[in-house]
């Protein structure tokens, strides 16, 4: 059945701050309210790629008899073991440095706007509002506006095999391994909508150092020789993975190289096994 959400913006409404001050959403004249149609289902849109920050933004939210009824914004990190809301919990986000609200605090008055107001403003006004007038976000909600209005753009969309959550899969360690190879290799992955949005591959050494780190869009590419190479590889791999939902789709030769990926010169065989295993096992943590 095809439903109908007004996404309206009525006079200026306020919303709650621990602060005690007011977060207030400048007048919108009714001609320039914009308003979509939405069938009913779940709806679901992530980043394309990481920020510089290291992180990956993503939205999901339901109509229900052409109600909004649920809207979530999160983010997961370039090592696929956290989400940011709970990263804010923890204390772990950078911009919750200061004395304003924590990032999961902020998008929760975002998120309440959305469903109570049946409503989102457009981004053009936080950007053409006088500084007075704008919304008192310490945060970008702009582009996860504009990430809300992507998913409605693509419609509906259905839920993906796996459970959501966060998975994690280590190679077995015992006396022969130890003796003979310095690195453990390790799997992260998370989950969200049903979909791999997040995958790291690495291995950590007996002191607990990893072999490599993520390369970060827009970071600078040192000379680190084969440790740089391998990391450029390990992403193409993560990039694939996340590109078929499906490791048992990747396939390796007798000596574990790939057979499908062209610029793969490393052994994928415990990329693959890890991936298998972690989703097999399921989530160590699953996510509500």
């Amino acid at each position: 059945m095809f439903r109908k959400i007004i996404l309206c913006l009525g006079a200026v409404f306020a919303l709650a701050a621990c602060s005690g001050n007011e977060v207030a959403w400048p007048d919108v004249p009714d001609s320039e309210i914009d308003k979509i149609s939405l069938d009913d289902g779940t709806f679901f849109a992530i980043e394309d790629e990481f920020n510089e920050d290291g992180w990956k933004y993503f939205v999901e939210f339901t109509i229900a008899d052409g109600l909004l009824t649920h809207v979530s914004f999160d983010g997961v990190n370039i090592f696929a073991a956290t989400f940011k809301s709970a990263a804010a919990v923890n204390g772990l986000s950078p911009e919750d440095e200061g004395e304003g609200l924590r990032w999961d605090e902020q998008i929760s008055l975002l998120e309440d706007s959305f469903l109570k107001f049946q409503s989102y403003l457009p981004a053009d006004i936080l950007e053409t509002a006088p500084e007075d007038e704008k919304p008192a976000f310490d945060i970008d909600v702009a582009f996860l506006i504009n990430l809300f209005k992507r998913a409605a753009n693509e419609g509906p969309r259905e839920a993906g095999p796996y459970l959501d959550g966060q998975y994690f899969m280590a190679q077995d360690v015992n006396g022969e391994y130890l003796s003979e190879t310095p690195y453990r290799y390790f799997l992260n992955m998370i989950v969200r909508h049903g979909y791999i949005i997040a995958v790291h591959w690495n291995a950590i050494n007996g002191e607990g150092l990893r072999k490599y780190e993520p390369i970060l869009p827009g970071s600078l590419l040192d000379s680190e020789g084969e440790a740089l190479l391998w990391r450029a590889q390990a992403d193409l791999l993560e990039t694939h993975l996340i590109a078929t939902q499906d490791p048992m789709l990747m396939t390796f030769d007798e000596d574990q190289m790939s057979q499908e990926l062209f610029g793969i010169h490393i052994p994928v065989q415990s990329f693959v096994e890890l991936a298998v295993s972690a989703l097999a096992a399921g989530p160590i943590l699953e996510q509500q």
